[in-house]
């Protein structure tokens, strides 16, 4: 995985993480704008949850006794289950 954060050390980093904390407490947005004569640009923006989760992850390399990598990594996988139970919990009849 890609450390973004090389040469931050960990009072940096929970810094950063406290501020990205308070605006998606917040609940802060960023809005772009842009004219119709302007040129072609790009820009990268990360939403606030990810922005915490890359943090999270770069805290959990210099300090993973504090930041288990366990629990500041989302999980890539899920499990359906499906059960019969719950057509005939929906229609007691078992009709659609």
């Amino acid at each position: 995985m890609l450390n973004l954060f090389i040469g931050w050390d960990r009072e940096d980093l929970e810094t950063e993480l406290r501020a990205a904390q308070e605006d998606l407490a917040a609940g802060k947005a960023t809005v772009r704008m842009a004219s119709a004569d302007v040129g072609v640009w790009s820009e990268t923006e990360n939403s606030l949850t990810s922005r915490i989760e890359m943090l999270l992850q770069a805290l959990s390399r210099i300090a993973p006794q504090d930041y288990p990598p366990a629990q500041v990594t989302r999980s890539s996988s899920f499990r359906m289950v499906f059960n019969s139970q719950i057509r005939a919990a929906c229609d007691p009849n078992g009709q659609d």
